[in-house]
């Protein structure tokens, strides 16, 4: 299966398929509609970041596909790995005292530099400083790695070599559904232990003895008490950062493919039609959950979606109620 990409706007009467990233949508002169095309709805942020800058109602009925993180989008590009324990290195790793070669006095570093979000984790982190200390790093903190080095050498020199430290707060901004960010994907090589907050099922990708996760306490003060306890703890220190270490992962769908799994649905739907009724339920708020109801759930299934809002018209033309893959939706009747 091949394709062409190209940005030539000379191409546009000639595509088979045309992309609109859905944030820029106001910015862009729609072309005349050829009959043949699909248009495809393609989006990297979570939708209430769209939605700052596009109200997609007025898009209802417009776009035949949709690719984004989402696993229900007709062309997913979900940023999901898949990490099982290497027992070789496991082994190997036997005896590693990873907590002689951290620093003493503050346990937990966060990289910041976007300070007002959806999942409100600056507030959640003014609250876990109020039990143990807390360096902020970037925009949101007092403190800089440094103007002249890049970023990932700040990751190692913070994160994984001597003196470094012990726990790093892998908060996202936004609380969606299947939206996760590199945030905990650049820390899997280091030797730190990662504290998640996110809207996907975290030990779906990696095995819980491995990280910690802020929903499995009821609040900053008891997740401030249980990283005291690890920070004081040498022998469940190691444990868990033996366990992460010894982890190898893969992409469940890798970034550099993602033009390739374009091309790859483009051709399997060739001479099929769909239509993206009700791309603003698609892409709305049922995907994200309020930091509130968020902290006081267990699970990414507890996701306020009342499905019963609206239906997924297949390609083929049938409807049924729910989430499903690779279809698109309408408006209820």
């Amino acid at each position: 299966m091949k394709c062409i990409f190209t940005s030539d706007k000379n191409s546009l009467s000639t595509s088979d398929a045309i992309l609109f990233r859905g944030r820029r949508l106001p910015s862009v002169t729609l072309p005349a509609r050829l009959s043949h095309q699909k248009w495809i709805f393609y989006e990297t942020e979570p939708p209430h970041k769209t939605w700052m800058f596009a109200n997609l109602t007025k898009y209802n009925g417009l776009f035949n596909m949709t690719s984004t993180y989402a696993a229900d989008s007709h062309i997913p590009f979900a940023r999901m790995k898949s990490c099982h324990r290497d027992w070789h290195i496991y082994n190997e790793l036997s005896g590693d005292n990873f907590a002689a070669k951290k620093r003493k006095d503050v346990p937990v570093a966060w990289f910041a530099s976007r300070c007002l979000t959806q999942s409100r984790r600056e507030d959640y982190v003014k609250k876990l400083q109020e039990h143990i200390k807390v360096d902020i790093y970037g925009k949101c903190g007092d403190k800089q790695c440094g103007s002249n080095i890049r970023e990932d050498d700040c990751d190692k020199s913070l994160l994984h070599v001597e003196g470094s430290y012990k726990f790093y707060l892998s908060f996202e901004n936004s609380i969606c559904d299947d939206y996760v960010s590199e945030k905990l994907w650049k820390v899997l090589n280091l030797n730190v232990v990662p504290v998640v907050m996110g809207g996907v099922e975290y030990s779906n990708m990696m095995p819980k003895d491995s990280f910690i996760d802020v929903r499995d306490f009821d609040s900053a003060k008891a997740l401030a008490k249980y990283i005291s306890y690890l920070d004081s703890n040498d022998t469940a220190y190691n444990t868990m950062l033996r366990n992460k270490a010894s982890l190898q992962c893969e992409a469940l769908t890798p970034i550099g493919n993602k033009v390739c799994n374009m091309c790859q649905r483009l051709h399997e739907t060739k001479g099929r039609v769909s239509i993206v009724h009700a791309l603003d339920a698609f892409w709305g708020s049922r995907r994200c959950l309020s930091p509130e109801v968020y902290h006081q759930t267990q699970a990414v299934d507890d996701f306020e979606v009342d499905l019963e809002e609206v239906k997924y018209a297949s390609l083929t033309g049938g409807k049924r109620k729910g989430r499903d893959r690779n279809n698109s939706i309408e408006p209820r009747t």
